[in-house]
């Protein structure tokens, strides 16, 4: 005769998960284990007093900046020269609500895995700002 198998932390979650009487509020949602990989929505924040940084930074840190007016929208392109980003540039094309954000990296492969790994992060970053449809493109 084979032995039965028992499951209990699946049998409580299962008893946790059903109404104890009919018309009973429903129990709230067991929560998943430490460390498992979750979706969550994007968080609106409530947009806060703009930031102004020290004007010598930017000087210091961008290479060059062009900003233009194209018939499309509105066009921002900054070049970094600093230790950890040099060879970064990054163009940034607003048309309404698209956005697409190309970062330009050349040949450096760490700087272009990085940007690779953040790009989600970004393009959830800019729509939680209200930016509908966005765009984040690495190119060499």
């Amino acid at each position: 005769m084979a032995r039965a198998r028992r499951y209990p932390l699946a049998q409580e979650i299962a008893r946790c998960m059903r109404p104890a009487r009919p018309g009973a509020p429903e129990p709230p949602l067991p929560r998943p284990p430490h460390g498992v990989p979750m979706v969550r929505p994007a968080i609106r924040r409530t947009p806060a007093a703009a930031e102004r940084r020290d004007p010598d930074t930017l000087a210091s840190a961008a290479r060059y900046a062009h900003l233009q007016h194209v018939e499309d929208g509105t066009m921002m392109e900054i070049g970094i020269d600093e230790n950890l980003f040099a060879g970064l540039a990054c163009q940034i094309c607003v048309d309404g609500d698209q956005v697409r954000a190309t970062f330009k990296v050349g040949d450096d492969p760490n700087l272009r895995r990085l940007l690779e790994a953040e790009k989600g992060r970004l393009r959830s970053a800019l729509e939680a700002r209200g930016m509908r449809r966005v765009e984040v493109v690495i190119e060499a």
